[in-house]
């Protein structure tokens, strides 16, 4: 049994070695000699690095499927504001890995367009109300500005995206405590 922070850390381990072994298989792969033959030759020594390769992936997929099948069955609860969220560690990690981003532009996004609207409007708005000073110089009526409408409460948008950044803290935060606690059974 491990922590599952300690499980990620093998698979960094395992990833290095990986690379090392792979890269020591491509060294001795073919040549013009045989630079090995004191340690049995090299096609002993491939075969048996291409066996150790595979054994790191297989433990590399063990050590995944663990971590999976824990995040799978264990749950986290995030406070946000007396609003409280539950959901399973897979659950959260898809939502942060492939929504949470996403979302974060948009809200964004959204709160720069309306700030962009508005400023353009309000130049575009000047630039007409003096336009027509200068034109019209028979104290005729200057024309009404028109109404800008902003159609979602901006107030909502900028504390959506605040909220958004707390719970991802507050996700990032129980994640930590999670992994350095929970152990897995890597078999």
């Amino acid at each position: 049994m491990i922590t599952i922070t300690e499980a990620l850390g093998e698979l960094r381990l395992v990833e290095k070695k990986l690379e090392k072994k792979r890269n020591g298989v491509q060294t001795y792969l073919c040549g013009y000699t045989e630079p090995l033959s004191a340690q049995g030759g090299s096609t002993k020594y491939v075969a048996s690095e291409r066996e150790s390769v595979d054994a790191l992936m297989d433990r590399h997929i063990a050590i995944r499927i663990a971590i999976q099948e824990s995040n799978r069955n264990e749950s986290i609860t995030i406070d946000n504001e007396g609003r409280t969220s539950t959901q399973t560690i897979a659950e959260w990690l898809t939502w942060k890995r492939e929504l949470s981003n996403n979302h974060r532009r948009f809200l964004s996004s959204c709160i720069q367009r309306i700030e962009q609207f508005r400023t353009d409007h309000e130049n575009t708005w000047h630039k007409q109300k003096q336009a027509s000073k200068d034109l019209d110089q028979n104290d005729m009526p200057t024309p009404e500005e028109p109404k800008l409408l902003v159609h979602a409460d901006e107030k909502e948008l900028r504390d959506q995206l605040a909220d958004l950044d707390y719970q991802l803290e507050r996700l990032d935060t129980a994640l930590t405590l999670h992994n350095s606690t929970v152990t897995i059974d890597v078999e």
